[in-house]
């Protein structure tokens, strides 16, 4: 069986202000009719953890 691992950073924002930051990870599986999500885990982080700022900036920002 042939398996993938991604991960990624994400920010969360709720009505514009954010809310909290963390790691999305997914864990892939490879089956006969294709890949196929084998599990999903996540990460939550308070703002007061120092959360990095996003590359993109808060939402609704200059595009």
């Amino acid at each position: 069986m042939t398996t993938a691992a991604v991960w990624t950073p994400y920010d969360f924002y709720r009505d514009g202000e954010f809310s909290h930051c963390g790691i999305d990870a997914f864990h892939l599986a490879r089956t006969p009719e294709g890949w196929r999500i084998a599990a999903i885990m996540y990460t939550v982080l308070r703002p007061q953890a120092r959360c990095p700022e996003s590359p993109l900036g808060p939402p609704g920002g200059p595009p």
